[in-house]
């Protein structure tokens, strides 16, 4: 994910946004936290440091599995944030794609785009362990972790 000075810099901040969200928040800051600090640490196992600038499968698909559980977070939550983070993990994946298909595409303008990406997704959880915080203090504490009621059909007389 990270190199060199920008990969000390990109753990401290993952992991800045990421426990507090595993510690404090609610079930859709729980969730995305834990797997984005397991997400670094499989990245950091699986990264080839000898091929940067290439594509590697192993984080292609770790980043597609990433983005299938944002969205199966996203559906089963009211958090709104999680819908922004899982827009850019959708960029993060498309961009490892779009080095698939076109070769050519620079590979600091790809590692650059995968870091940017990458960022998005903490400040959306940032914003969401925030948003969650703020209601606790305040004492609105709606339980927006609770999984989505189906609607109340029109014969029902629950009123």
């Amino acid at each position: 994910m990270f190199h060199g000075n920008e990969k000390l810099i990109g753990n401290c901040i993952y992991t800045v946004v990421c426990t507090p969200a595993v510690i404090w928040g609610r079930r859709p800051e729980k969730r995305v936290g834990a797997a984005l600090i397991l997400e670094v640490l499989a990245t950091f196992i699986a990264q080839d440091h000898s091929r940067m600038q290439a594509v590697q499968c192993a984080l292609f698909f770790m980043d597609a599995g990433l983005l299938a559980y944002f969205l199966w977070v996203a559906m089963t939550s009211d958090a709104r944030w999680v819908l922004f983070a899982t827009a850019f993990q959708l960029l993060d994946v498309a961009t490892h794609l779009a080095k698939m298909l076109d070769p050519r595409v620079g590979g600091w303008a790809y590692l650059t785009a995968l870091m940017i990406w990458g960022y998005a997704v903490v400040a959306a959880l940032l914003v969401g362990t925030s948003q969650s915080l703020t209601q606790r203090i305040s004492g609105k504490d709606d339980d927006v972790s609770a999984p989505l009621q189906p609607p109340l059909h029109l014969g029902d007389s629950t009123a």
